[in-house]
């Protein structure tokens, strides 16, 4: 079987990957969501970025066997957890992994803001900034009251984060895909030994939301290439 395992951003779901769905015909797309977010809102938050790494890791192996071809893509803050579980599998469980495509994200080493730290109003302000936030939700207080414990925690994880220099790199092609806003992204070459191909879209970091099916045709490109 072909799988595509899709990781969010910070704060996100996995209906950031709906269209995915419908418009990737090559593999069966299968978006996970964090605890704490969505269909998962009531389960306990991540204690550390391993938490995270674990968690993911125990949801792919409900659905992929060792024999199947499986390619990971991760969207911000899922672009270092497609990384590690792409680690894990191939070193712990010894899964092949394709390629995998890593959205929106610098390279380890460009360390994270602390925004996790900033006060609640601040932090929202800066939510806004980033985008990717559906107006709704910034817009309703009683509903972002109960969503911002969790998209806070995401943000911790992501400062929290750091490479593990004791694990082999990887070995398969690492594709990433980055805005002006992600100006290390081409450092992604330095974590694999496989070829790298570095895309780059004009303007910020959700550049997808303006350039989705740019975005999709380079991501069914390099999926299609390996099948």
């Amino acid at each position: 079987m072909n799988w595509l395992f899709c990781f969010p951003y910070a704060g996100g779901n996995s209906t950031f990957y709906k269209e995915f769905k419908t418009k990737i015909k090559s593999v069966t797309v299968q978006a996970f969501n964090y605890a704490g977010h969505s269909s998962r809102f009531c389960e306990t938050q991540y204690n550390s970025p391993e938490d995270v790494i674990d968690d993911m890791i125990d949801l792919v192996l409900k659905k992929a066997k060792k024999d199947d071809t499986i390619f990971l893509l991760g969207y911000s803050m899922g672009a270092w957890v497609a990384y590690e579980v792409a680690r894990k599998l191939t070193y712990t469980y010894d899964f092949h992994i394709k390629k995998i495509i890593l959205c929106a994200a610098n390279a380890p080493g460009h360390h994270e803001e602390a925004i996790h730290e900033l006060p609640q109003s601040d932090f929202v302000n800066k939510l806004k900034e980033f985008g990717g936030m559906p107006e709704e939700v910034l817009q309703n207080k009683e509903l972002l009251e109960l969503v911002l414990p969790s998209i806070i925690n995401d943000f911790r994880l992501c400062y929290e984060y750091t490479f593990d220099m004791n694990i082999p790199l990887l070995k398969c092609p690492i594709i990433a895909i980055h805005s002006d806003e992600e100006l290390y992204a081409n450092e992604w070459s330095q974590y694999s030994s496989g070829k790298a191909t570095v895309h780059h879209f004009e303007g910020n970091h959700f550049f997808i939301l303006d350039k989705f099916d740019d975005t999709l045709q380079i991501i069914n490109d390099e999926i299609t290439s390996e099948l």
